[in-house]
This record gives C-alpha cells, structure tokens and sequence, in this order.
C-alpha cells in the first residue's frame, strides 16, 4: 500500500517543466521522421503504381547468347541477343500452373533511330530507342480508354475501337506505310520531365495530352550509322495515342506486327529469324506463387528476368531515402533522450531533500525508483506520442504539395494518400519512452544510493 501511495504521490505532483522542454526534442525528431517517412511510403506506392501497373508480373526469356557489338560497341542495350520463342514455346508458358495470360513480346533486334516534333516549340530531340512489340491484350485497358475519349463519336464499341486503333498493317507493294500506333511507357515520360527537359531549358514538360500530340519518325538499321550523310533507307512515321505502365520499360511500345515487319525489310543477315519472339510477358492468378512459376520455368532452361526495372529502381532510391530518413530521425531522437537524462540527473539532485523525506516516511527505494522511472516513461510516451501525430498532420498537408511535384515529373495526376509505416510509428512509441528509462537508471540509482 505504501508503495502505491508513493507512487501516486509523486506522479500527482506533475512532471516538471524542465522534462517537458528536454522532451521537445523527442517530439521534433519523432515528428520529422514519421513525416517524411509517411511521405515516402504513401510517394513510392504512387509511383510504382503508375510506371508499372498492378499485378504480379513475370518476363521469361531464353538464356543469353553471344554478345554482340557494332564498331566495338556493345549493343546489349537496343539489341536482345537472346535466342527467340516460338508460338509453341509461348502456349507451354500460359499452361503453366498459376498464370492468368501470356503476351509475347518483340524487342527490336536492331538500331533504331528516333526523332521526335513536339507540337508549337522548335525542337527535334533525336537518339537511340528501342521498339517493344506487343499484342493488343498487353496495353487494352489504356487503349478502351483512348477509345472512350478520343474516338467516341466513331462507330463501334470502346472494345472494337480499341483493337483498330492498334492493329497496324504492314504496307503493300508501292504504298507508303502507316503511322505506326506507339504506346509510351509512363517510365519515359518521368525520365524526360526529370532528366532531359530540366537539361534543355527550351523543352517543354510532358503529360499525358501533350504527349498524345508529339509525332515520332523511326529510322531503323544500321545504315543510318554506316554513312556519313546519316541517311535513312526505311522512313517510318509514329503516332502517340496512349500513355501506359506497362512493365516500366524505357522503349517505345508498338504493336507487334511492326516490329516483325520492319525486322523482315532489314533482311536475314541482319536481323535472323525477324517473326519470333524475344521474351513473353506473364501475369500470374490472384494469390499464385511466382516461385512456382520461376520454377517451372527454370525446368524448361529458360530464364526470368527483372519486369520494370526503371520504376523499381527509383523506388529503390526511394526506399533508400526513407532509410537515410529514418536514421536521421533515429539519432535527433536519442540525443533528445540523452539530453533528458542530463536534466533528469540534474533535477533528482535538486530533490535529494524530497527523497529523504519519503524514505522518512517509509517508502521502499524499489518504490522510489519505479516512481521516478515512470514519471520519465510517462514523458518520453507523451513526447513519442505528440510526434507521431504532429509528423501525420504533417504529412496529411503536405500530400498535395508532393502528389503536384509527381504529377510534373509522370505527366499524369498522383494521389499521395499518407499511411505511416507501421514498423515505424510503433518503434516511435514504444522505442522513445524504453530508451528514455534505460536511460535514467543510472541517475536514479545514484540518487536512491545517497543519504
């Protein structure tokens, strides 16, 4: 009974200012990295969504072959020198246990060069692409959408819309060549608002209806690289029409009879078996195990590769950051700890008078100590708790501001809906107030020790 009545009566006496100011510090530190932390998370979640898309997602490819170089360099990056699949290849991978679909995909086995024309602005940014092939199941979605706004007034369903916009002829004899329907991965676009446009200051920035106006000519083959006069031999036109995460690849999507066309009129010798396919793309059942289908597909001597390594890389950045964050964070909160125990000691000194009293009057040191201990717990759990819901308030006001930067860098609107990480918010609440009365044992068993 004793020992609770002390107890009582030294938390009713209130905890001293001189704790209150010592844990600001602990609130600050809390409240700093709960909130850029949130940021990053809920930023993350955001971009991964709209450069990649949702779903498991699994890229099969064969084992690689010999490297190939041009003038000494390496092509690797535009040139796949893989063997290719074949159509009975690509129905064994869809009758793999646990995958939804299966879209084949053409990777151009060639130098492409692009130029582009941005509509109203002087400038004709031109370089090395790459041309992805894939079938109209891969970007559907997008395209019932483009069909829906953009070709509404037109006949048909959205669905039938959709194919016809990316069903793309190969030209006959004497004709000229279609402009060939491109869709351009998000990823580029946020490599372009990020990197390029910030580099040319005359450049406009990129969304998604700038980017439906900006028309594209394709030079492929290795004969614009060969001449002095970079002349081109076969003159192709490209036609923007949707935006797309698919896979987060930095390539110009197309459909993927123009990528075997243009493969066919480069010749044999330059591109070798041009109809087959480079890697198939696979999108797995709701719940399935992507181990057991890696599995499956190592049994076949075939590889899997990494889908959308753009986006996963900057979420990686991110992620690294959210680290960087966190331990900043972590170190301003246990020098506010150590601050406190500095003040703590400082103040039992200036209440030994109060502890001899209580002795007097029988309380136990065990008694003494739990309470003094406590009243730093309870302050540490106050200061922990005001942070975290100082850095959620935080992060709830800034998430326009960061959902309007990551609209100028992907083109398209972002919502950055903030959720604290959990790890971290109860490592905030628990961690604070242990540490703080690990912290104080020291100074509160030298002032029960003396008399």
């Amino acid at each position: 009974m004793t020992r609770w009545l002390t107890i009582s009566w030294w938390l009713s006496a209130g905890v001293r200012l001189q704790i209150v100011r010592a844990g600001i510090g602990a609130v600050v530190g809390a409240a700093f990295t709960i909130a850029l932390c949130t940021l990053g998370e809920s930023s993350r979640e955001a971009l991964v969504e709209q450069l990649l898309g949702g779903g498991e997602q699994i890229r099969a490819v064969q084992p690689e072959g010999p490297e190939i170089k041009y003038k000494g360099v390496d092509l690797l990056s535009s040139i796949t020198n893989r063997p290719l699949f074949s159509a009975d290849d690509v129905q064994e991978l869809e009758d793999i246990e646990g995958v939804a679909e299966v879209w084949p995909e053409a990777w151009s086995r060639y130098s492409v060069w692009t130029t582009a024309k941005f509509p109203l602005v002087n400038a004709r940014p031109g370089g090395d692409a790459v041309l992805l092939g894939v079938p109209f199941q891969a970007v559907q979605s997008e395209l019932i959408e483009y069909a829906k706004d953009e070709l509404a007034d037109a006949d048909g369903t959205p669905e039938e819309l959709a194919q016809v916009a990316w069903d793309w002829q190969p030209p006959k004899d004497g004709e000229e060549a279609a402009p060939i329907p491109v869709a351009i991965p998000r990823s580029v676009i946020a490599a372009y608002n990020s990197g390029f446009q910030p580099a040319h200051p005359g450049w406009p920035t990129i969304d998604d209806e700038f980017a439906r106006q900006i028309s594209l000519q394709f030079c492929p083959g290795d004969a614009l690289y060969s001449k002095k006069k970079r002349k081109c031999e076969l003159k192709l036109e490209g036609e923007i029409i949707i935006v797309t995460p698919y896979a987060g690849e930095l390539a110009a999507i197309v459909p993927i009879e123009a990528v075997h066309w243009i493969g066919e009129q480069l010749g044999e010798e330059e591109v070798p078996e041009p109809r087959g396919f480079s890697s198939v793309m696979m999108i797995l059942d709701t719940g399935a195990d992507p181990d057991h289908v890696k599995a499956e597909i190592a049994k076949r001597d075939w590889e899997t590769q990494e889908v959308g390594s753009a986006a996963k890389n900057l979420a990686l950045a991110l992620r690294a950051i959210d680290l960087g964050v966190a331990v900043a964070g972590a170190v301003i909160v246990l020098a506010a700890l150590a601050l406190l125990a500095q003040v703590y000691g400082v103040l039992l000194r200036e209440r030994r008078n109060d502890i001899r009293v209580l002795r007097a009057l029988g309380s136990t040191r065990s008694s003494l100590g739990l309470a003094l201990i406590s009243e730093v717990g309870l302050a540490s759990l106050m200061a922990a708790v005001t942070g975290v819901l100082l850095g959620v308030a935080i992060a709830y006001a800034a998430g326009p501001t960061v959902g309007g930067y990551l609209h100028g860098i992907l083109g398209a609107p972002v919502v950055v809906a903030p959720s604290p990480p959990a790890w971290l918010t109860w490592g905030m609440i628990i961690g604070t107030p242990v540490v703080a009365m690990l912290s104080v044992l020291r100074p509160v068993f030298m002032a029960l020790k003396s008399r």
